[in-house]
């Protein structure tokens, strides 16, 4: 039989463990966030000429 003291620890840990794989998830999902905003600036920057190309140089560098 487990006891109250040794349960609480157990739910504790458990209540920790969740926040923190939370808060992980939330860093990770900005970061996606900031990403997804930079993907969205460099197509906008494709849009007009001297972007277009330097994408154009991009893709001759690219093997």
């Amino acid at each position: 039989m487990i006891n109250d003291n040794e349960k609480r620890k157990y739910y504790n840990f458990k209540f920790y463990d969740t926040l923190i794989t939370k808060r992980k998830n939330r860093r990770r999902s900005l970061i996606h966030m900031s990403l997804n905003k930079f993907l969205l600036l460099q197509t906008k920057k494709a849009e007009f000429p001297y972007g277009q190309e330097l994408n154009e140089s991009i893709k001759s560098d690219l093997p």
